[in-house]
């Protein structure tokens, strides 16, 4: 399996997990385009932390490598990662870049 592909999987297990706490007006869906930030967006601030911290989490157990993905280089970015799964895994791909 490639990379890219590996990383939505690996999102999307954590969409699924973090699915589980929420009711179902406000799951997630598995699609790489959803919205997870703006109006538009399901998510709540801490949906979205607990969304990183799965995903994280998930990253550590497939990859076998730990990962930030919030820190001061996301905080001065003008197109947040957190946007979607489709922006998160081009995110993601560039931190494990060198790592895997």
């Amino acid at each position: 399996m490639e990379t890219s592909d590996k990383i939505i999987n690996t999102i999307f297990k954590a969409v699924d997990e973090v699915n589980k706490k929420l009711p179902q007006e406000r799951r997630l869906e598995r699609s790489i385009d959803a919205a997870w930030l703006g109006p538009s967006s399901k998510l709540d601030s801490l949906g979205l932390v607990f969304l990183i911290v799965a995903v994280e989490k998930n990253i550590k157990e497939d990859f076998g490598v730990a990962i930030r993905i919030v820190g001061e280089k996301i905080a001065s970015l003008n197109n947040s990662p957190l946007r979607s799964a489709g922006s998160l895994a081009r995110h993601i791909h560039s931190l494990l870049e060198g790592k895997i």
